[in-house]
């Protein structure tokens, strides 16, 4: 989908690492966009376009925060009906007009491929991951992974019927992909790690750091850091 008309939405912890800055700097140089908002957290000295603080809500788990925030925004009609859903440790590393549906392959071959990494050190995640398969299995759907640390573009009506229908811990992204039949090519994930010296990250339009990258001297976060060393219009001193 072309993103020119679309919002960015930034979905931020109620208090945001540095990423924050440097990934909004990414976008307002390098993504063609409509308005950029965040929702949760900020640094002081960053106003977007649109801004709704959430910070911690007491009692609530993560997916509870999570999923109470995607509500919010679909319940938001300053913001585009199809807007990109963005987290601030991604980055846009060169000029990006449209966005497609990507997939990981099927969870199968998704959870082969973080076993063989990390072993047994994720057992929540690929639980999760099994248990999303496993409900859009019974349920007639494709089993297809798009949970790729990549921006995402999400129908706001769309979403929200996905949330009422489904309430418990599951891949949001993967459950709107393969309810709504988006499809889309097969592609490997751009997140470093810095156990990874194969991965080529400096050819990548889009990429996205683990926390053990994000620390001042390692090569990859000096990096990125390198590409967007300039303030942009979001940024505002005191």
């Amino acid at each position: 989908m072309i993103t020119k008309n679309l919002d960015v939405v930034y979905f931020v912890s109620a208090f945001p690492r540095n990423d924050l800055r440097y990934s909004i700097r990414s976008v307002a140089k390098n993504l063609e966009y409509r308005r950029l908002w965040i929702y949760g957290g900020k640094k002081y000295d960053i106003q977007p376009d649109g801004y709704v603080r959430n910070m911690q809500q007491i009692g609530a788990n993560k997916w509870d925060k999570v999923r109470n925030m995607y509500r919010q925004v679909c319940m938001n009609n300053s913001i585009s009906e199809d807007f990109i859903m963005f987290h601030d440790d991604f980055f846009i590393m060169k000029k990006v007009n449209e966005i497609k549906p990507e997939i990981r392959g099927t969870f199968e071959e998704h959870i082969q491929q973080v076993e063989s990494k990390f072993g047994d050190k994720l057992t929540p995640y690929t639980s999760l991951l099994r248990n999303t398969s496993k409900l859009l299995e019974e349920q007639g759907h494709t089993t297809l992974s798009y949970e790729l640390h990549k921006p995402f573009i999400f129908n706001r009506q769309k979403l929200l019927a996905i949330l009422n229908m489904y309430s418990r811990e599951h891949c949001i992204r993967s459950i709107y992909g393969n309810v709504y039949g988006l499809g889309g090519e097969k592609t490997h994930d751009v997140k470093i790690f810095n156990d990874d010296p194969a991965f080529d990250y400096k050819k990548e339009p889009i990429l996205s750091t683990d926390n053990s990258v994000t620390v001042e001297g390692n090569k990859h976060w000096e990096y990125i850091m390198s590409k967007f060393s300039e303030r942009c219009k979001y940024e505002h001193l005191p």
